[in-house]
C-alpha cells in the first residue's frame, strides 16, 4: 500500500491550513517479537523494546534544543479507544500545518511517511485510506457524544503555588512495566473510552529560565511580594523538581493525557492511568496527579474541538508566567507517558487488541 493513500483531513487554523492523518498500530505476535531482540533473555527483549520507543520520540525533534517552535506545529497523538465487546483499538494520528492547502497536503504525506518509517519494529503499522477508517481511528464518533463537563478530563502532574516566592511542579515518571496498569485499566473498562495522548516538540523560553532560577535562588524578583519567603522544607522539595527544567541541553516537548468517555470519566479510570505515570522512584518523589475538567460547555467545546484537531490546548492550572510549564515535559518523562503496550507471551488478563481494520 502507498503511503500517498493516506487519509487527510483539512481545516483552517488561523492563517495556516491543518492536514491530519491516523494509523492503526497492531501488535506483532510475540514470537515475531522475540526474533527482534539483540539480548539473551526477556529482560533484554523489554530494554530494547523501550529503548526503540524513545529514539521514536526523539525522533519528533527538529533541529537542536535553542531552536525556535517549528512554524509547522508537527504533533504526534498516540490514541487507544476502548470499544466495547472488540477490545482495545490503537492509533498513531499526526498533524502538520502550512501556508496553503497543496503544501499542508505534501508535508503530512511526508510527515506519515517518516513517521510509519521510523515506527518502533515490534509493531505493524496500517495508515488509513478512507475517510471511514480515519474516523474510527480518531474515535470521532465518541468524541462528539461527550456532551457534559464530566465526559472530558486531563491528566497533569500535581503542582501548587502555595506562596507566590515557590512554584511546586510534579513529574511524569514511571517503571519498566507500569504502562500495563494503563492497558489493563482500559480494557477492562465497562464502557467506551477514549485516551489520547499529545506530543509537541517545543524549548523552555529564556524569560521562564530565568524565572526558574529566581525561585531556586529564592529571588525577590520571583514574586510580586519582596517579603513573601518560601518554608524552607517546600523550598528544597521544589528545587529538585525545578533543577529537572533547569538542565542544560535537554529536549522538552508539549505532553497533554486526556480522557473521553459519553458515559462520564470516573476516578476508576482516572486512578490508575494517572498512578502509573507519575511513581516515586529512589531518586525522585514525585507529588502526583491531578485531574482536571471543563469549567462549562462553552470550556468543553473547545476540549473536544483540540482534541478532533490534535491541538495543544494551554493548561490553566495557575494564571501566572510560569502556566506554559505545567505542559511541558523533558525526554524521560515523555517516553513514561507517551509509552506503546508491549504484553508477555501470556498477554494482559482480559485484555484484548483490535486486529487490523479491514
Amino acid at each position: 500500500m502507498a503511503i500517498e493513500q493516506v487519509w487527510l483531513e483539512p481545516g483552517q487554523d488561523g492563517d495556516t491550513w491543518q492536514m491530519s492523518f491516523a494509523c492503526q498500530v497492531c501488535l506483532r505476535p510475540f514470537s515475531e517479537r522475540v526474533a527482534l531482540k539483540w539480548g539473551f533473555n526477556a529482560q533484554a527483549l523489554l530494554a530494547e523494546a523501550a529503548d526503540r520507543q524513545r529514539l521514536f520520540i526523539e525522533a519528533q525533534y527538529q533541529g537542536n534544543i535553542l531552536s525556535e517552535d517549528p512554524p509547522d506545529k508537527r504533533t504526534v497523538v498516540l490514541r487507544c479507544i476502548r470499544v466495547p465487546g472488540k477490545g482495545l483499538l490503537l492509533a498513531l494520528m499526526g498533524k502538520v500545518c502550512a501556508a496553503t492547502p497543496e503544501l499542508a497536503h505534501q508535508q503530512s504525506i511526508q510527515y506519515c511517511r517518516e513517521l510509519v518509517s521510523a515506527f518502533p519494529t515490534d509493531y505493524r503499522i496500517y495508515p488509513a485510506i478512507s475517510q471511514t477508517a480515519f474516523e474510527k481511528l480518531a474515535g470521532k464518533d465518541m468524541l462528539e457524544k461527550c456532551t457534559s463537563t464530566d465526559t472530558l478530563a486531563k491528566i497533569l502532574r500535581f503542582e501548587m503555588a502555595p506562596i507566590p516566592s515557590v512554584h511546586v511542579f510534579g513529574c511524569w515518571q514511571t517503571s519498566d512495566r507500569s504502562d500495563e496498569q494503563i492497558w489493563r485499566a482500559l480494557g477492562n473498562y465497562p464502557e467506551a473510552v477514549v485516551l489520547n495522548i499529545s506530543l509537541r516538540q517545543t524549548q523552555i523560553q529564556f524569560a521562564e529560565r530565568q524565572i526558574l532560577w529566581n525561585l531556586i535562588q529564592g529571588h525577590p524578583s520571583a514574586t510580586e511580594d519582596p517579603q513573601a519567603q518560601a518554608p524552607m522544607p517546600l523550598a528544597k522539595w521544589a528545587e529538585e523538581l525545578i533543577k529537572r527544567r533547569m538542565s542544560p541541553w535537554k529536549k522538552f516537548y508539549y505532553l497533554q493525557v486526556h480522557l473521553a468517555c459519553p458515559a462520564a470519566v470516573s476516578t476508576s479510570i482516572t486512578r490508575p492511568i494517572g498512578a502509573a505515570i507519575t511513581r516515586e522512584t529512589p531518586d525522585l518523589i514525585t507529588p502526583g496527579y491531578q485531574i482536571q475538567h471543563p469549567s462549562d460547555l462553552a470550556d468543553l467545546d473547545k476540549w473536544r474541538q483540540s482534541l478532533l484537531r490534535l491541538d495543544i490546548l494551554p493548561s490553566e492550572v495557575y494564571s501566572s508566567s510560569l502556566s506554559r510549564l505545567s505542559d511541558i515535559a523533558d525526554l524521560t518523562e515523555a517516553q513514561a507517558v507517551f509509552r506503546l503496550p508491549y504484553p508477555p507471551e501470556e498477554g494482559l488478563p482480559d485484555v484484548q487488541f483490535v486486529d487490523r481494520l479491514e
